[in-house]
Parts: C-alpha cells; sequence; structure tokens
C-alpha cells in the first residue's frame, strides 16, 4: 500500500469509530428541566393551571359571597323565611338545653 491508500484507509476507520462511538446525552435530565421550564413558564402567564388549583380558586369565589345578600331571593329562600329563618341563625327550634355528652350504654358489653 502506498502512502495515500494508507491515509484513505485511516480517514474511513476514524469516521467508523466516530459513528460507532457516537456519544448521546442523558435524556432524562434534559426532559425533567424541559418540563420544568414549561411549568415556570405556564406559572408566569397564569394559564394551564392544575385541577386542584382551579377548583380552589373557584371554592374561594363562591365563598366571596353569601346566597343571601342576592336581589332577587329564590323560592326556596322565600320558603325558608316564612318559616322563620333569618341570616345568621339555623332553622329548626332553638334548644339550650342540649346533649353535650354521648348517652352511656346501660348494657355492658360482654
Amino acid at each position: 500500500m502506498t502512502n495515500s491508500e494508507q491515509d484513505k484507509q485511516n480517514v474511513q476507520d476514524s469516521q467508523d469509530d466516530d459513528y460507532m462511538t457516537m456519544a448521546l446525552p442523558d435524556v432524562s435530565s434534559s426532559l425533567l428541566s424541559t418540563r420544568q421550564r414549561k411549568i415556570h413558564a405556564q406559572k408566569e402567564k397564569g394559564i394551564n393551571k392544575s385541577y386542584r388549583e382551579r377548583e380552589r380558586e373557584r371554592r374561594e369565589e363562591g365563598l366571596r359571597f353569601s346566597l343571601m345578600d342576592t336581589e332577587k331571593p329564590s323560592k326556596a329562600m322565600n320558603m325558608m323565611f316564612k318559616m322563620g329563618y333569618t341570616k345568621g341563625t339555623a332553622l329548626g327550634q332553638g334548644c339550650t338545653q342540649s346533649r353535650i355528652e354521648p348517652l352511656k350504654n346501660k348494657y355492658p358489653q360482654e
């Protein structure tokens, strides 16, 4: 073999080695960092909130105002007012002598 043929052979060998020893990046860390970047960007924009976050916001919004303060009361509210309901109290008879402790068992268990 001549020098030029040996050079060509060496070039082919080095190219084959590069192909066979291709180093792949670590996929798990890149996926994790990509996911974290997406979540951070969504939080900054305030979109695509999780189901629990949206549920909590809806609950808080619903608890901010009273159903008693609506301009036009419903039929159910009118009926409750006729039964004696007033804002801030409970329906039914007020009882001051209610039991604090549960009833004791008269018959001991074996």
